[in-house]
């Protein structure tokens, strides 16, 4: 599967069907939480139903040597928000890294 058949397929996915094993949080990216007053649940929501999603070419070399995407969705309480991904598959099996929170 291409990595962008993989991203949408897995960003399009029901609530119900999460599985916590598959995406994480990188550190950095609870210290954004607090500083916008966004709760975890409200990224994972804006994921789910992103409405846009680009590929783009961070600065830096990607965490986990995936591909890096920017999402666009409303949040728990209809906000937009924007959350930078990157998606991969590591050992683990995990698939997706939320980078920050713009």
């Amino acid at each position: 599967m291409k990595r962008a058949e993989f991203t949408k397929a897995h960003i399009n996915r029901k609530s119900t069907e999460r599985e916590d094993d598959d995406l994480s949080l990188a550190e950095r990216v609870y210290k954004r939480l607090r500083e916008r007053n966004i709760s975890e649940r409200s990224i994972w929501y804006a994921i789910r139903n992103a409405t846009t999603c680009i590929a783009y070419v961070p600065d830096r070399t990607p965490l986990a040597g995936g591909t890096c995407w920017r999402i666009t969705g409303p949040d728990a309480e209809g906000e937009v928000t924007w959350v930078g991904v990157e998606t991969f598959v590591d050992h683990l099996g995990r698939r997706l890294l939320v980078i920050t929170v713009f």
